[in-house]
Order: structure tokens, then sequence, then C-alpha cells
């Protein structure tokens, strides 16, 4: 049974809202999305509507002197997440802005290492909320990318950068186009 404590070593750490004013203090450690939501609602005397797919997403939430709707922005914008307010009601939604389709032709090729070897530093520039992506061709130096259009620039220098990097010798005219 979850009685809202976090075990860490051998403290035991509660989470916490101090709410005065409008505004709030909070220390949520290691704690479930939805139970976090609740209780940031319940304190300013609302209810709150969870999509089922936020349930059982875990999140660490330590901020000072906010109000209830930074709270839920802070949470639920880099999940791709939305609030609006209907009455007292907060509903969560995905977030109905307009999202740039993908493009996926983007073929890289790296002449001075192979992509298995970088993969986890070329895999640091996608967002997966965006549902951003990339795949290891065949031969393992060719790369390509499933990225928004307005990317593409900082993606192809990020790249190019990357493969420059392991260059043995930046004179032998390897270097790739458009620098």
């Amino acid at each position: 049974m979850n009685d809202g404590t976090v075990k860490k070593g051998l403290k035991t750490r509660i989470p916490r809202l101090r709410h005065h004013r409008g505004k709030a203090s909070v220390q949520y450690p290691d704690c479930e999305l939805s139970e976090f939501l609740c209780d940031v609602a319940e304190a300013w005397e609302m209810y709150v509507s969870i999509p089922e797919d936020l349930i059982g997403r875990r999140v660490s939430v330590f901020r000072k002197n906010v109000d209830w709707s930074d709270l839920f922005d802070f949470v639920l914008t880099p999940l791709g997440y939305d609030w609006f307010m209907e009455r007292d009601v907060i509903r969560i939604a995905i977030a109905d802005h307009e999202v740039e389709p993908l493009y996926t032709d983007f073929q890289f090729h790296l002449y001075h290492t192979k992509v298995l070897d970088v993969e986890s530093i070329l895999r640091l520039f996608l967002n997966p909320y965006d549902k951003e992506s990339m795949e290891v061709l065949a031969g393992g130096r060719d790369v390509r990318f499933h990225v928004r259009k307005s990317r593409l620039e900082s993606l192809t220098i990020f790249v190019e950068n990357l493969d420059e990097a392991f260059n043995p010798d930046p004179s032998d005219g390897t270097a790739s186009e458009g620098k």
C-alpha cells in the first residue's frame, strides 16, 4: 500500500504542498503524476480530469512560490500536454497547437566514425515528445533522421561538427559538404 511516502536510504520523504495566498511551495520527490495534479487542484479547491495515458507516470517536482497554473505547465508541457478550464474542472489534453510534420528524407553519411560509436550523442539532439527519431542504415556510416523541417539546418551543423571531431587529419579533404 502506498501512503504517499518515498523511501530514500534511511530517510522517508513525504510529498508536501504548502499553499498560502494563491501561491504554493511543493516538494514531491518521485511521485505519481496523477497524485501530484490532484493534490494541486485540491489545494486550490478545483477538480482535475486526467487522461488515462498519464496515469502511472512519475514526476519529481520541487518549486517555490508558484501558482497552480505554473505547476501544471511545469509538469505537462514537456510531456506534450496542455490544460484548459471548464468551470471548476481543469481538463488535460494533448497540446493542440499546430505541429509541423516530420521530414523523413534527411540522410547523412559519416566520414570519420560509425553511427553506432556516436548514436547516443546523436539521440540527445532528438525531441522524443515530438516523435523525432533516427535509424542507422546498412553499412553503419549512414543515418536517416525523422525531424521537423525547421530543425534541419541546426541538425546538419550538429552532425557535421560531430563527424569532423573524429577526423584524425582535418586537412585530408574529406570534410562534409556545406562547410
